[in-house]
């Protein structure tokens, strides 16, 4: 043993020798320099800060990036940037928030690398629970061919624990080069939340957020030599992996018979092989288990094994849930493009019990009868396509009865008859359909029918159109018909494209829900059933109601002129003038379209679009589709201000619509402030902490589901706190949320100020009082046989209600203080000022005056009590915007 030591020693002995004259003979300037090559630089770092310039938002380089990389910033594609101020990864930094991602969509990169080699690039995301979770890491050359390199998993609502990726390696190619591009595209719709907790499935939601910071490029500089070749990457798009472990290189997947190894997730190599002169190359894998990817490399025999290429086994599409209907307890449907064609379909129940399988036709419909003695109302299926992993779940629950569409459940909207003919203001004519439900119609099967004047219903090219697709919850579909040559072309994509040519002077319209021929208005499949005519003398010989006839007289269009002038628009969902209306949606039905619709002419025939709106389904719903409003007895608000210091807001089951995003707010001062947001359950059910706050006794929670607006504000009391035991101004009790809403709706609160009116003067008890803040109306205000007097001053605790865009308050007690010295003066405004929302917001229940009986007000004033000259009202204001 002491003989090895000494050999050992020796050895060492000689090597340092050799160091220490290595060190001496050469110049000390080389010495240095090969030290500094030995230490990585950085090219550019993106810290995740930003700001929006002119709207648009922009993600500048650090300062520690190079002078080449400045002017570099980041992009994002396919998702909304809504903020630079969320949490970043380190405390107190401030990063890029987005939301509404869609697959396929990306955070992009561009960089300089001109002068260093070995580049390395590292990140760091963030999702929420419904954001986006599975990234894939690319670089490109030309920002057009991209390599995969890795893949990324955000997790759920950390940045410790997932989300990063450290000093991952570019291929040599990306070295010394004036533009190298990376990208973390989003790969599918998994939430970041999926397989936690009870998430089997979860979805990637709109209201999903998703965070980037920490990107960092680094290389180390080389001496002015080329890089080392090294071998192109395999073309990830021209290889494919199937579920038995087949992959497949299509000609130029590779380098001409270059070798192809094969990597699983553990770096070894299970399988390899020599690609063909063109590229190709086809192996069967049969070490892959239940590995789902493998990644890719190739090597030419005069350069080095090339970057890995990630290649994932594709994955059937998962069952169309809008094309499919569990119609009774053992049948199950699907229409056409319900699942991939000759897909096989499994069912099963909740237990994983099967319930039956059959495959689909070549169109993707199917018709599966299933076993359930249980009588089960819920079911799973999966498809599976040949050579692809199953799809995932979906579930279909039995519709105890049909939905049965009802005539005016669709309408046509707008109509446009005359498109192409001489005078025309448009070169096409179109069908304009509009959704006056609450569910989303399926269109399959339906079709729009056109009759001459005297004619019938049939299929011919010019008078049918089969429907397809899905008309959304008010939503609007647009079918376009004949085209010519005068007017001025659609600025708005069609839906759906068809020969449907109706006569401009006369004839009949019918929306149906099945494709064979209509018998007439009186068949039980018509939805919708319009005529028309030029001339009184002209009508069509069958019709619901009244046709809507063209004007005979007067200075505007008349007779035909009146159809190639304008559009058939039908009114509002109130029945109100639809021409310029804006949100309100297209849905009064009386069944008699010389009533439901009216010819809304272009004010200018050369500009027909600066007064016509047309809609497509990418319009959007009108009127809003809002979330519902969370149910304020299933939630309890705790500000814990002592041992844990932590305030939480719980949800039980039914608090708020599944999986809603749940948002809760606190206000101070007037002013909403959003604390903290979090994601409701399958069930409904949630829980949001955020750190106490002194005296806070009160929060407010509102809930967004998918693509519907946030609800309105619902208040959550500390258990224990009477809300009425402190008094409020009249402004903080009237206080709105950004949607106009009050947010303090059925809450018990307590007001003083100065009637300005008496009961006795409206004659039902109501009466109003205002404080320096604002006024407010108080419904049914004698209480025990008191009457109130204008100009008393009263504490006022009742329970604040909203009836027609009006605030009120439901008195339970009035305590009368005395009568007012200063009492109130009214406020002087304009017409203008009335018609403005902002004032007569602020204004509503105050006392007011107007001098002016020459103009109309759009804003009414609630009431007027008392004449002080021929032409002054004094009054108070209701605003109905």
């Amino acid at each position: 043993m002491l003989s090895c030591i000494q050999r050992w020693k020796k050895s060492f002995s000689y090597v340092m020798i050799l160091v220490m004259a290595a060190t001496l003979l050469l110049p000390q300037g080389l010495i240095q320099e090969v030290s500094a090559e030995q230490t990585d630089v950085i090219l550019v770092k993106w810290t995740g800060a930003g700001s929006f310039v002119d709207s648009s938002p922009t993600m500048p380089a650090h300062d520690s990036s190079l002078d080449m990389n400045r002017s570099r910033g980041i992009t994002i594609g396919g998702a909304t940037v809504t903020a630079f101020e969320s949490a970043g990864p380190t405390a107190g930094s401030k990063v890029v928030n987005t939301r509404d991602w869609s697959v396929g969509g990306y955070w992009k990169a561009s960089f300089d690398t001109t002068g260093y080699d070995d580049i390395k690039v590292s990140s760091r995301q963030y999702s929420s629970g419904t954001g986006p979770r599975n990234f894939q890491f690319q670089y490109s050359l030309d920002d057009n061919n991209w390599v995969a390199l890795t893949y990324i998993a955000v997790g759920n609502a950390t940045w410790e624990n997932s989300g990063a990726m450290l000093a991952i390696a570019l291929p040599s190619e990306a070295a010394n080069q004036p533009n190298v591009y990376v990208r973390w595209q989003l790969l599918d719709n998994e939430s970041a939340r999926n397989g936690t907790g009870s998430y089997t499935n979860d979805k990637l939601q709109n209201g999903g957020t998703s965070r980037i910071a920490d990107i960092v490029v680094t290389g180390m500089p080389h001496d002015g030599n080329p890089p080392a070749a090294k071998t192109a990457a395999p073309n990830g798009s021209k290889v494919t992996l199937t579920d038995n472990g087949e992959l497949t290189g299509e000609a130029g997947a590779v380098a001409s018979s270059a070798f192809v190894a094969v990597y699983d997730k553990n770096d070894t190599i299970i399988d390899s092989d020599q690609a063909a002169e063109d590229g190709s190359f086809h192996m069967m894998l049969s070490a892959l288990e239940s590995a789902e990817q493998v990644f890719v490399t190739a090597k030419e025999n005069d350069k080095g094994e090339s970057g890995k290429t990630t290649i994932s086994m594709l994955k059937t599409s998962a069952p169309d849930i809008a094309k499919i209907l569990f119609r009774n307890e053992v049948v199950i449907e699907g229409a056409a493009g319900a699942v991939a064609g000759q897909a096989t379909i499994d069912a099963s129940y909740d237990d994983a019990t099967a319930a039956g399988n059959i495959a689909a036709a070549a169109d993707g419909s199917f018709h599966l009868t299933i076993e359930n003695p249980d009588r089960k109302e819920k079911v799973y299926l999966t498809a599976k396509q040949t050579g692809r992993l199953a799809s995932d779940k979906i579930a279909v629950s039995l519709r105890g009865e049909e939905k049965q569409i009802k005539p005016g459940d669709v309408v046509f909207s707008q109509v446009y008859l005359a498109g192409g003919n001489s005078g025309a203001v448009y070169t096409t004519k179109f069908f304009e359909l509009y959704n006056a439900t609450e569910e989303d119609i399926n269109l399959d099967g339906w079709s729009i029918q056109y009759a001459a004047r005297t004619g019938n219903f049939g299929t011919g090219n010019s008078a049918y159109k089969a429907l397809s697709g899905t008309i959304k919850a008010h939503g609007y579909y647009l079918i376009t018909g004949s085209t010519s040559t005068n007017g001025v072309p659609l600025s708005i994509q069609a839906d759906m494209l068809s020969s449907l040519n109706p006569s401009q002077s006369a004839g009949k319209l019918a929306l149906s829900r099945q494709s064979a021929s209509l018998s007439g208005k009186n068949d039980p499949n018509a939805i919708d059933f319009i005529a028309w005519a030029d001339a009184p003398n002209n009508l069509p010989n069958d019709y619901w109601g009244s046709p809507i006839v063209a004007p005979q007289d007067g200075e505007g269009h008349t007779g035909v002129e009146a159809f190639k002038k304008g559009t058939l628009l039908r009114r509002t969902n109130d029945g109100a003038d639809p021409r310029g209306a804006v949100g309100s949606g297209n849905g009064w039905f009386t069944r008699n379209p010389a009533v439901d619709l009216l010819i809304h002419f272009a004010e200018s025939p050369a500009e027909p679009d600066s007064s016509l709106i047309i809609r497509n389904s990418q319009t959007a719903a009108a009127p809003k589709m809002i979330t519902n409003a969370p149910l304020s007895a299933n939630i309890v608000f705790e500000n814990d201000e002592g041992e844990t210091a932590e305030a939480a807001v719980n949800g039980a089951a039914g608090a708020v619509d599944p999986n809603a995003e749940v948002n809760i707010y606190t206000a101070s001062e007037r002013t909403l402030t959003l604390v903290r947001s979090a994601q409701a359950g399958n069930d409904g059910s949630f829980e949001v902490t955020f750190p106490a706050r002194s005296a806070l006794k009160t929060v407010y929670a509102a809930a967004r589901s998918g693509a519907r607006e946030e609800s309105r504000l619902v208040r959550i009391d500390e258990p224990g706190y009477d809300p009425s035991s402190e008094l409020l101004t009249i402004a903080d009790l009237r206080l709105n949320n950004k949607a106009g809403m009050p947010i303090n709706i059925d809450a018990v609160l307590r007001i003083s100020g100065v009637a300005t009116n008496g009961t006795v003067e409206f004659g039902n008890g109501d009466f109003y009082m205002q404080d320096e803040t604002g006024g407010i109306k108080i419904a049914g205000g004698i209480i025990a046989g008191s009457e109130v007097v204008r100009g008393e001053e009263l504490t006022v605790t009742g329970k604040v209600q909203f009836n027609k865009g009006m605030t009120y308050i439901v008195p339970q007690a009035i305590i009368k203080e005395g009568f007012s010295s200063d009492p109130p003066v009214p406020l002087e405004l304009t017409v203008e000022e009335m018609n403005n929302y902002a004032v007569a917001e602020a204004t509503e229940g105050k006392l007011a005056a107007n001098s002016d009986t020459r103009r109309s007000i759009g804003i009414l004033p609630r009431s007027l009590f008392r004449s002080t000259a021929s032409n002054r009202w004094h009054g108070r204001f209701a605003n109905r915007s």
